[in-house]
């Protein structure tokens, strides 16, 4: 049986000074945000549950079966101590895993006492009055399913941090792999770029990163998911042009972009019974959601946008949701996108759609 540990291991005799592990079919590995192709056994979907669960305690595995989702810190000897995100995805995949390989976040960056993030590394400890509140509300917090990156105040995204909080949604491992087809097919050369719809700008952020030609636009309705973007431009040194834009409302301004990228709303209301609470009662539904009868209401729109934004031979970039890649496919033909290619994500989901003007 493969495990977490010999994972680990390969990754740090690549000297990986930071890491990020997505155990699913089949594992992937980002060693200082960049995918790297490692001679993995194929997993099961069995297989991957089992390797996650083996490095949790009777505990973490009863509040992950009650919550659907769990972060925890564990210790491979000689190898380092890793953050660990366990959470439940829809789909064929009975149990996904993110292993972010970082260090621990120093307390300070947290706002959180050192013998808070001690505790919760398993070390015994005293606590002050004041700690003990905090320790307390933390506690509260989680028994509501307050999703932990919300509580921490961060979350690692294509190896960079993001400030995250209700008004953004927390970037997910799927969103990491369109950034990456991005920067691979774009590494060289000046490239202008549109992200719309960019919450805490995780997409927008890691491209201005990793694209050092780029010049990056962002749209997004919401002030206050724009004030937490322009927040990480300056956490991550990177300039990025943010703008409150309605992207239904928008009209052609006469400008020109070699890609447009969006990870839009897209989860129909019908499914929402399908989704777990600490995202349902959490996360901004204005980022979430579209009417059942209307599904690909911003791809339609955007796709729109696109026959006069792009430049001849420009690309669209979609994250889509997984019961419509055909749908979105036969829209982007009809508007005459050429070139359209259709990609599943790390769990074999449809996930991403690329197509040319």
């Amino acid at each position: 049986m493969f495990t977490v540990e010999q994972l680990l291991s390969i990754a740090k005799e690549k000297k990986a000074s930071d890491v990020h592990v997505t155990v699913g079919l089949p594992p992937r590995v980002r060693i200082n945000g960049e995918l790297v192709d490692l001679d993995y056994p194929k997993l099961s979907p069995d297989d991957c549950e089992k390797l996650i669960l083996d490095i949790m305690d009777d505990r973490q595995q009863a509040m992950f079966k009650d919550r659907g989702e769990l972060d925890f810190s564990f210790s491979v000897p000689n190898i380092g101590r890793y953050r660990v995100n366990v959470f439940r995805q829809r789909g064929s995949v009975a149990c996904a895993m993110r292993i972010v390989g970082t260090e621990i976040p120093k307390p300070e960056s947290l706002g959180v006492p050192k013998s808070v993030v001690e505790l919760y590394a398993g070390k015994d400890t005293t606590f002050s009055v004041n700690e003990r509140k905090q320790l307390d509300d933390i506690l509260v917090r989680l028994q509501k399913l307050e999703p932990i990156q919300y509580i921490i105040g961060t979350e690692e995204f294509y190896g960079l941090t993001f400030e995250v909080n209700k008004h953004v949604l927390i970037p997910r491992p799927e969103t990491g792999e369109l950034v990456d087809w991005i920067i691979r097919e774009h590494k060289y050369g000046r490239v202008r770029i549109l992200d719309i719809g960019t919450g805490s700008g995780c997409i927008a952020v890691s491209l201005a990163k990793n694209l050092e030609e780029a010049e990056v636009v962002s749209w997004d309705v919401s002030e206050k998911a724009l004030q937490v973007a322009e927040r990480n431009c300056r956490r991550n040194g990177v300039r990025v042009t943010l703008e409150q834009r309605d992207v239904l409302l928008a009209s052609p301004a006469g400008e020109r972009f070699d890609v447009i990228v969006s990870n839009p709303p897209y989860i129909t209301e019908k499914e929402r019974e399908d989704m777990s609470a600490n995202v349902l009662e959490w996360e901004p539904e204005l980022a979430l959601f579209v009417p059942d009868d209307s599904p690909l209401l911003f791809y339609r729109k955007i796709a729109e946008l696109g026959r006069d934004m792009l430049v001849s031979g420009g690309r669209l970039y979609f994250e889509i949701n997984q019961e419509y890649g055909r749908e979105t496919v036969d829209m982007l033909a009809g508007l005459e996108y050429k070139n359209i290619e259709l990609r599943k994500d790390l769990f074999q989901n449809d996930r991403m759609i690329k197509a040319e003007k």
